[in-house]
């Protein structure tokens, strides 16, 4: 795989054109001064980056605390770093460049995120966002969903260049990150109606042992099937750029089936996650975050070849090969029940059974597909889609019984079972045409816990 360009914003040439044109101006810094006004100090400087009305947005959206607790893990992951140059962000929404040059103890990393979304909803703020606080129990909703994280990048493509000799850390920080992103992972099959097999991993498109703490960023976490995360992933590809003392570029690209998928309000009833006055909503549209492809390449810069070599891959579970033919043919999840599987483009040797990668080669180079569990239809509308706003019924509060042609439209239950969990109830996902319809915005309250 050919490395990318590595992208260029105005930013770049002019950081004083960059603070014209995405720092808040005067103005706009007194009216941030006023929303943050509530907030503990370490958040408000978080919060410094964003538009005024995007602060705005997130409070109401999930309240004070909510918003404390996201901008409080960005501070600290910035005050952790080692940053020399500082990070070039677009506005929130869009996909952005983030960029950064640091010192380790023995060799020196540049790095490039490119997300796929920037400062995109979680399920959490998803849900929040679409029906509102006060109709749902956030302490059940926290609970389902393993995080009450309301926005986070979805990775696209991480360049890095390493010098200066091999990459080893001593110590590993951030794990809250990884295990936000395992998470959601998990939480997305779940909201899918998907459970069982496959659990995921927040997995590094470049190793935490290259990047350190830079490393411990949402642009580079992706949802990874916790067997090729670990040993797969890394014998064959990560162990190779950690090793090898020569400079080396690392590209990876991460690809999405579809950019969404949609959740039936009925299903969130079910789990007394949303108060049942909102029988007739229309689901909810959340950002899909588990990629189904990985592309990944190391190179050396120079004329040697790598020198350091990834494990073989004898005993490993799932597809390992460097056939093409034999990869296309293989269905994802297929015999083993795995999870994914993998193909070697360049820089493989065979050797008793199995595969190494790197030491001559200049070059490695591996793709790999892992179950995504796409929803190839959205799920069936409530068929109640005249009905008005939650906010302009007078009994809002009160359970309405739910019609025949309602009750028509609901999927059956099945009975699922989750990794060491007790089984639980899905939905059923079949394939029906959605209806289109416009939800009214809802003013969001702070309610943390409330029974149904």
């Amino acid at each position: 795989m050919a490395a990318k360009a590595r992208a260029q914003t105005p930013a770049q040439a002019d950081p004083s054109q960059r603070a014209a044109e995405t720092g808040p101006t005067g103005t706009e810094l007194a009216g941030l001064e006023n929303v943050t006004g509530e907030l503990p100090r370490q958040a408000q400087a978080g919060l410094r980056g964003l538009p005024p009305g995007r602060v705005l947005q997130l409070q109401r959206l999930v309240g004070n605390r909510a918003v404390s607790r996201l901008t409080a893990g960005a501070v600290q992951r910035t005050a952790q770093s080692k940053a020399v140059t500082p990070d070039i962000s677009s506005a929130a929404g869009q996909p952005g460049v983030v960029q950064r040059v640091t010192e380790h103890d023995g060799w020196q990393t540049e790095h490039e995120y490119t997300p796929e979304q920037s400062n995109a909803l979680t399920p959490y703020g998803a849900i929040v966002a679409h029906y509102g606080a006060n109709f749902l129990n956030l302490g059940a909703l926290k609970k389902f969903l393993g995080t009450d994280q309301v926005t986070a990048d979805i990775p696209g493509h991480s360049w890095a260049k390493k010098s200066g000799g091999p990459s080893n850390s001593d110590s590993r920080e951030g794990g809250e990150v990884e295990t936000m992103v395992k998470r959601l992972g998990d939480s997305e099959k779940s909201l899918k109606g998907k459970a069982g097999s496959y659990p995921y991993a927040g997995g590094h498109l470049i190793a935490y042992n290259i990047l350190e703490g830079d490393s411990n960023d949402p642009a580079n976490i992706a949802p990874q099937a916790s067997a090729l995360n670990a040993p797969v992933y890394f014998n064959l590809f990560e162990k190779v750029g950690m090793g090898t003392a020569a400079p080396v570029t690392i590209d990876v690209d991460v690809a999405y089936r579809h950019p969404e998928y949609k959740v039936q309000t009925r299903f969130l009833i079910r789990k007394g996650i949303l108060n049942p006055s909102q029988e007739g909503r229309a689901n909810v549209t959340i950002p899909a975050r588990i990629p189904y492809r990985w592309d990944a390449t190391v190179a050396t810069e120079e004329g040697s070849g790598l020198g350091a070599y990834g494990s073989q891959t004898k005993g490993m579970k799932g597809l390992i090969t460097t056939d093409e033919d034999e990869y296309n043919q293989e269905e994802v999840g297929q015999g083993k029940k795995s999870g994914y599987k993998v193909k070697v483009n360049s820089g493989a040797t065979e050797e008793d059974g199995g595969l190494f990668t790197g030491g001559s080669a200049q070059t490695v180079s591996i793709s790999a597909e892992q179950q995504d569990f796409p929803q190839n239809s959205p799920p069936p509308e409530p068929q109640d889609l005249n009905a008005p706003g939650p906010s302009m019924l007078p009994d809002a509060g009160k359970t309405k019984k739910p019609m025949s042609s309602q009750e028509d439209a609901i999927p059956k239950k099945q009975k699922t079972k989750h990794d060491g969990d007790e089984a639980e109830d899905v939905m059923d996902t079949s394939p029906l045409e959605p209806e289109s319809v416009e939800t009214p915005e809802i003013e969001m309250g702070e309610s943390e816990d409330q029974e149904f």
